[in-house]
């Protein structure tokens, strides 16, 4: 279907899901078709699923059972093929992931993992959009509702990654220095006040 049909149906989604259930999930079938094609080659470029993905973000909330579903096959891709994928595909999983996240498709402690293993990717457009959506994600998950258990998981987390990779030759974020003193602020602002950035390398590649 063209990306303006999609965008239709979308709205359509949205306003009354059950009328639009069975065309939904016409699509929901193409999308998971193009995930197994896309696992087989991932470096291949797909506005087709770019397109679909973004369409399947925006919808989650209004299927929630297949939504979730959504969520994890995004995940997995980004979490198995990420590194070797094209990059724009790569760019619209990420963007829909984050989406998804503030549709309540998927957990913020599933997500930020996957997000902090791309800004090892040389991508400077990538890792701006990674960071801000890091940074963005936490600050929202403080606001709404502060759970302690996923606080704590998120920065012993973000702690350990840093300080893990911080103690090897290369640099762990491939990011401007602003960018990874953001990110320490984010951790801080989701942990006990420890600060995470001090031994990081960053790079402007």
């Amino acid at each position: 279907m063209p990306s303006t049909g999609l965008q239709e149906l979308q709205s359509s989604c949205r306003r009354d899901p059950d009328s639009y259930r069975t065309e939904f999930l016409t699509q929901y079938g193409q999308f998971q078709a193009l995930v197994a094609s896309t696992e087989l080659r991932p470096s291949m470029e797909s506005k087709q699923l770019e397109n679909l993905s973004s369409f399947m973000a925006h919808v989650s909330s209004a299927y929630p059972v297949e939504g979730r579903k959504v969520a994890e096959y995004h995940i997995r891709l980004l979490k198995e093929y990420g590194a070797s994928m094209h990059h724009d595909l790569r760019r619209s999983l990420v963007k829909s992931t984050t989406i998804m996240y503030r549709k309540d498709a998927i957990s913020i402690e599933s997500m930020v993992p996957v997000l902090f293993q791309l800004l090892s990717v040389r991508d400077k457009e990538l890792r701006k959009s990674i960071s801000a959506s890091i940074i963005s994600s936490l600050q929202h998950a403080n606001r709404k509702h502060r759970n302690e258990a996923v606080v704590k998981s998120l920065q012993k987390f973000m702690y350990k990654t840093i300080e893990v990779r911080a103690k090897g030759n290369s640099p762990l974020l491939l990011l401007k220095k602003e960018d990874v003193e953001q990110l320490t602020f984010a951790s801080v602002l989701v942990g006990s006040g420890r600060c995470v950035g001090e031994e990081v390398c960053w790079s402007q590649h």
